[in-house]
């Protein structure tokens, strides 16, 4: 049995189906060009889950490049924001 570790997890953006969530590894590059992927997070608190992005700076769109996003993560982390779905 080989078993992996649940590290740079990416979650396809746009999968309202919480119940078939589609995730892929950041170094698995097969996916298609055009499916956006995003770090994946959890609340253990409220057991949803969502994605992680990062905040640009003023006036641009969100920053949806996963290296960009980990490595955010770490230098600024008050730039990365949890994107949870709210029922």
């Amino acid at each position: 049995m080989w078993i992996r570790e649940v590290r740079r997890l990416l979650r396809l953006v746009g999968d309202n189906d919480s119940d078939h969530a589609a995730f892929r590894w950041e170094s698995d590059r097969s996916g298609q060009a055009l499916d956006v992927h995003l770090p994946a997070v959890y609340c253990r608190f409220c057991g949803r889950s969502g994605w992680a992005a990062a905040y640009p700076p003023a006036g641009q769109t969100l920053i949806v490049d996963p290296a960009t996003i980990y490595r955010e993560q770490v230098r600024n982390p008050g730039k990365v924001a949890a994107l949870v779905h709210a029922r």
